[in-house]
């Protein structure tokens, strides 16, 4: 599995059409062949801030993501920032859930 993290910090002017922009690529970038997950989230801590977190079954799946026209309105939502953005991919090799918490907790 391969994840990006988007954080940006938009300015309260624009939070509404960042907010909009990802809505309106959602549906259609969760449809994508390879992708697990897309979700937005808001800092609780930071208002101002926004995360973009995408999982994808593999590279491939990720780079075609990248390539494709949607990605623009992620470009979009990157030029919107009024900070430098963190922008991370990572390879997950292992997953674990709630059986790891009950191994260890017994």
């Amino acid at each position: 599995m391969v994840t990006s993290f988007l954080k940006i910090t938009v300015p309260p002017n624009k939070k509404i059409d960042a907010i909009q922009m990802v809505r309106s690529i959602l549906g259609w970038i969760r449809a994508q062949p390879g992708c697990i997950s897309m979700t937005l989230y808001e800092d609780t801590d930071h208002p101002d801030s926004m995360m973009l977190l995408e999982e994808w079954e593999d590279w491939s799946s990720i780079e075609h993501h990248i390539r494709s026209d949607s990605y623009r309105s992620i470009l979009e939502l990157i030029e919107l920032s009024s900070e430098p953005p963190e922008i991370k991919f990572r390879s997950v090799s292992t997953t674990k859930g709630i059986e790891l918490i009950e191994r260890l907790r017994r």
